[in-house]
């Protein structure tokens, strides 16, 4: 019997996101002028990709002055090209690329893309606040990522180590949402999507028919009061079928006896599924500001099918599900003075909790079959904590001695994780086999500092570190950050950048176990996990070829130390363990241009990441990525948004190779047919492509076949 999403699960989601716009308020970061203005294309190039961002030095600046490779996609594009989800926009930028087990979504950054690792090597912010949760260390990217594409502003992404000033997981890249607020977004706005998916994967009769399999459906409302209060608030829901009918071969043994067995679901002798990949999702944000202050505030859950037959699990069995929920408060508090200082304080609440349904098959070995075989293993974990950060900015507009433009920079940030809760167990009809129940806690403190000054009018520096102390686990770890940056013309820069970072054990890694040392299978404890480190040196080259057109060089080299594996010892147990090391060495070009309405993007990524011990090619990891992106209008009714990318071979957990692939998407958007309308209409896959990605080490498919053309219909009014 198909499984519907838990009523409670629904009912709870559901008072929350309807109570959250009553309740809270923006980003912690000043909104930038610039962002209001409608149209993209009544900007210059220049001033569009100057557009300040936050993200890279935690306070404003051009992208050109960043310590760091900077990329930002705006809510107009966001709108055009008809991104519906984190991961699409991500996809958009160069050097990243998205694996997707059809549970979850991961990210993989110039050539590091472990299938299956959490995300926990990127730091995910909203507004500036720490979003990755505190068990496992994850940023969600796909529908995991709760917050609606409809209340994005921009993304801002920055490349390479961040742990200067952000600490742990600002490892390979830092990703800060920034959400809309009230300001520019006056009245109320209702949108509806529909989705139709089209054929089914791998079987050998593809039914061609679309079939209307998905809805989405948003209220969101924006109001600025005279007493200067601004509040912006908004309502999301998503659901979605999924696929009917998935095959894998790897599981059929329609040729072997066993399959024969009437007590047995058919689908599991033949290798294929039915409904069981739908993805369901509510969710809530609010916002409320006055004066200096911001209240911010959001809940989010997400239920989603599982087809894979994961972790050894019975396949085509309707219970295998994983349920991710966030909620979290941010109290801010941000003062400009005339002198040049900046002052921001910020505390926080987050709760994370998660819960998954595992059923397996557990019939006696010799074939007597058991009244009741199918047992339901359930996975729960929740993460709760408390964090404030206060920092303080200063920019000297006088010159002291050789320096000018100088800017100072410290904070401290303490962050108490006061239950990380992690339970197993077999469920039962007269009770539970409890296999781990166990609560640990976490404190950590950070205190960090950064200088910016020009020591000529062409030539600037960077410097900063931070240190960070993790008093229940390994201590005190120093990470350091360094830039110089020579623009011997105005439409030059040239950045030399070196930094460090590193990744804190999550609680999962250190803590989590079932069964005994010694009987083989076991996954045992760690607690003496020690932090992933690396170093990365990066020359980025940004040349203006004319007003029109900007090119992009970056050429970098990383290497990881203590990568943490889940490793197993002779005994056939897994304990993770700081063994392996990693280099990485790659080369990206990218070229923007904008002409009258029309604007193109195109990059290509070549990259080379090795296991340095056994020199072997990482796991996921291409060779080669080509994007290209095109915005064109359309007479004066609208834009087309084309893209498309191309993903070199990558090789499998199991050795194989996953084919190289190429996708082209296309979305025509208009606001110009019915007056306060917006319609857009996007196809994904466009030329029906297939193929697949990655399996992580917990699937018997060496790869995981994706969606092929999918469309969606959307329409929103706003009056």
């Amino acid at each position: 019997m198909k499984r519907i999403p838990n009523p409670c699960f629904l009912r709870w989601s559901a008072a929350i996101g309807l109570l959250l716009p009553l309740l809270v308020g923006p980003t912690a970061f000043a909104e930038i002028d610039v962002g209001d203005i409608a149209d993209i294309e009544d900007l210059s190039l220049e001033l569009l990709l100057e557009n300040p961002v936050t993200t890279a030095s935690k306070y404003e600046q051009a992208p050109s002055e960043a310590p760091a490779s900077v990329s930002v996609i705006t809510a107009a594009e966001i709108e055009r090209y008809g991104y519906r989800t984190l991961d699409e926009i991500l996809r958009s930028f160069r050097g990243v690329y998205i694996s997707n087990d059809r549970n979850y979504k991961y990210i993989g950054i110039r050539g590091f893309g472990i299938p299956g690792d959490y995300n926990s090597r990127v730091l995910q912010l909203v507004d500036g606040h720490r979003y990755n949760d505190s068990v496992y260390g994850s940023a969600m990217i796909g529908s995991a990522f709760t917050i609606a594409i409809d209340d994005i502003e921009r993304v801002e992404f920055v490349r390479g180590p961040s742990s200067s000033i952000y600490g742990s997981n600002a490892f390979l890249g830092v990703i800060n949402i920034v959400t809309k607020g009230a300001k520019g977004v006056e009245g109320i706005t209702l949108s509806a999507t529909t989705g139709m998916l089209g054929p089914s994967l791998g079987t050998p009769n593809n039914n061609r028919v679309y079939d209307l399999n998905a809805v989405q459906l948003g209220l969101r409302l924006g109001h600025s009061f005279d007493n200067g209060i601004r509040v912006y608030g908004s309502v999301n829901y998503f659901h979605q079928e999924g696929q009917p009918q998935l095959y894998f071969p790897e599981f059929d043994g329609s040729e072997e006896e066993t399959c024969v067995d009437a007590s047995r679901q058919e689908v599991a002798c033949r290798g294929i599924t039915r409904s069981n990949d739908a993805d369901t999702l509510i969710s809530g944000l609010s916002k409320v500001s006055f004066r200096d202050f911001t209240l911010t505030g959001h809940f989010g859950a997400r239920e989603k099918e599982v087809p894979t037959a994961s972790f050894e699990t019975i396949l085509g069995d309707s219970g295998s599900r994983t349920l991710d929920a966030h909620l979290f408060f941010d109290l801010a508090y941000e003062k400009k003075f005339k002198t040049g200082l900046e002052f921001i304080s910020r505390a926080a609440f987050d709760r994370y909790f998660y819960d998954a349904d595992y059923p397996y098959d557990y019939r006696e070995e010799e074939g007597e079959l058991l009244e009741d075989f199918r047992v339901l293993n359930r996975d729960e974990a929740v993460g709760s904590s408390v964090a404030t950060e206060t920092q303080v900015s200063k920019k000297y507009g006088r010159k002291l001695g050789p320096l000018s433009n100088l800017r100072l920079t410290g904070g401290a940030r303490f962050e108490l994780r006061f239950d990380q809760e992690q339970r197993n167990f077999d469920i039962f009809a007269e009770g539970n086999d409890v296999f781990l129940d166990r609560q640990d806690k976490e404190k950590i403190a950070g205190l960090y500092a950064q200088m910016e000054t020009s020591l000529w009018s062409d030539f600037s520096l960077s410097a900063g570190a931070r240190y960070d102390y993790y008093l229940d686990s390994f201590g005190g770890t120093l990470n350091p950050r360094f830039g110089a940056i020579y623009s011997p013309r105005k439409k030059t820069h040239i950045k030399l950048l070196y930094g460090t970072a590193f990744r804190a054990p999550s609680a999962y890694e250190r803590f989590y176990a079932f069964g005994q040392e010694g009987e083989g299978g076991a996954q045992l404890v760690n607690s003496d996990l020690a932090p992933e480190t690396i170093q990365t040196a990066e020359l980025v080259v940004e040349q203006y070829l004319s007003d029109e057109i900007r090119g992009t060089f970056s050429g970098y080299r990383y290497r990881i130390h203590d990568l943490i594996v889940n490793d197993e010892n002779e005994d056939g147990d897994l304990r993770y363990e700081n063994l392996d090391e990693v280099e990485g060495t790659g080369l990206e070009f990218e070229l923007e241009g904008m002409h009258d309405r029309y604007r193109a993007r195109a990059s290509y990524s070549l990259q080379w990441t090795e296991n340095v011990a056994t020199g072997f090619r990482l796991v996921n990891s291409p060779r080669s990525l080509v994007k290209a992106n095109v915005l064109a209008p359309l007479l004066s009714y609208g834009f087309a948004g084309i893209e498309a990318r191309y993903v070199g071979r990558r090789l499998t957990a199991s050795g194989g190779e996953a084919d190289s692939y190429v996708v082209a998407n296309l979305s025509l958007s208009s606001d110009r047919l019915v007056e306060g309308v917006l319609f857009s209409l996007t196809a994904n896959n466009v030329f029906d492509t297939v193929f697949s990605d990655p399996g992580t080490s917990e699937h018997v498919q060496e790869t995981i076949p994706q969606d092929r053309r999918t469309l969606w219909l959307r329409a929103s009014y706003t009056y």
